[in-house]
């Protein structure tokens, strides 16, 4: 699928592939934006957006140290990656911690406070997924500091 050039240029990175629930997500996210900022996360409504809640993964951002916290996983999510991360922080877990990929793209996803294609690898038990694509896209709270980011994933699958 083609992403529209506005979107591309809106979104850091490049994707390795696009399917609708990308452009659904991303669509979601900048109807709720005002001026070019970020959305205030009281603003979300995972009600407005069922199709796309089993390919999501809510992220709660601390500040002072940085890190983020597995909040939320959809079912499709869950099942693929397998393991229990809710309430778990990356920084606590093997391979997800400071100087990792996803921690990099989390990072620069909070600093730039833009949306970001993740280009992280699969590591997971479904021997049937050759290849996943992330989208984050960040949510700031009431001080305006990047407070939650909300991940779409879609994973590529061989028969």
């Amino acid at each position: 699928m083609e992403l529209p050039t506005a979107v591309q240029s809106a979104i850091d990175g490049t994707p390795r592939f696009v399917v609708h629930g990308h452009l659904a997500a991303y669509s979601h996210w900048r109807a709720l934006a005002q001026d070019n900022e970020p959305p205030p996360f009281r603003r979300f409504d995972p009600i407005a957006i069922p199709n796309l809640l089993p390919s999501i993964i809510l992220f709660r951002v601390h500040h002072d140290p940085l890190d983020f916290e597995w909040r939320i996983i959809g079912e499709e999510v869950r099942l693929r990656l397998g393991g229990r991360y809710a309430g778990c922080r990356l920084s606590a877990l093997p391979g997800q911690g400071p100087g990792t990929r996803i921690w990099q793209n989390f990072e620069r996803t909070v600093q730039a406070r833009l949306p970001r294609w993740g280009d992280v690898a699969y590591v997971g038990p479904d021997k049937h997924v050759r290849e996943l694509q992330d989208l984050i896209l960040p949510f700031h709270g009431d001080d305006r500091r990047i407070g939650r980011l909300l991940v779409y994933v879609e994973f590529k699958r061989v028969p």
